[in-house]
């Protein structure tokens, strides 16, 4: 995918043992819970709803060495599709991660919808687990628990398929106030692989009918990334471009 950063990029991270698990969710339920000025994008006339499991390691600013990163800790994303201005993206309804620093920093800083849950990360030989369970919210508290084991098959990903408009998506849109942001990221494209998954889920994404979420998903694994992320934009205010 060819993008322009009209900054160097300022703070990086790296992701490993991705799991993306995607369901294919009717437009119209998906629609009510993205804000007005997004576009929600569907492909094959579809919109999609994805949850994502990684740990992330080596998060540190730009001039920053290694050995100063800051401490692994696992994370899981739920999000759709979108676009503003024509340009494509990702809109999140919750990031949830086990360190609460990061929490009060992204939350407060980026007016994200951080969340802290309980997590553990277990990998033995081929086999990965992992658990989720949100330290607050609605009863049943969310949680998800996720058991795979990831093949050698490659996933082709190439422009045009499904995989690649699930994944390569560089930029995550926000509304700020009255403010619409883009968080821009740039890394090289994802090599996807073939997954088998044993998945658990409760009360994690309330606002879809479980009847949807008991399809069964599409899904991908992913061994590494090392991405980064550069200087915020704003692109508009709540109506409409500049």
């Amino acid at each position: 995918m060819e993008y322009v950063r009209r900054w160097p990029w300022v703070g990086q991270q790296e992701w490993h043992d991705v799991l993306f698990i995607h369901w294919s969710v009717p437009f119209e339920i998906l629609r009510t819970h993205v804000p007005a000025p997004f576009i929600l994008e569907t492909h094959g006339e579809k919109s999609w709803i994805t949850v994502i499991l990684f740990q992330a390691k080596n998060t540190r600013l730009r001039g920053m060495p290694s050995k100063i990163s800051y401490p692994s800790f696992l994370q899981m994303n739920i999000r759709t599709y979108i676009q503003f201005g024509g340009e494509p993206g990702i809109y999140f309804f919750s990031v949830d991660v086990n360190r609460l620093l990061i929490m009060a920093a992204a939350k407060g800083i980026l007016q994200l919808p951080y969340e802290l849950a309980e997590m553990k990360f277990k990998k033995s030989k081929n086999q990965l687990l992992f658990k989720s369970k949100r330290k607050k919210g609605d009863y049943p508290l969310p949680s998800i628990t996720a058991n795979y084991q990831p093949s050698t098959l490659k996933i082709p990903n190439q422009q045009g398929t499904l995989p690649y408009w699930l994944t390569e998506r560089y930029s995550f849109w926000m509304i700020k106030g009255n403010k619409i942001i883009k968080g821009p990221l740039s890394h090289v494209p994802w090599e996807l692989f073939d997954v088998s998954v044993d998945l658990e889920m409760s009360n994690m994404i309330p606002f879809i009918p479980a009847n949807y979420l008991q399809e069964k998903p599409l899904v991908h694994y992913a061994q590494s990334i090392h991405a980064y992320l550069h200087p915020f934009e704003q692109i508009g205010i709540n109506g409409g471009l500049f």
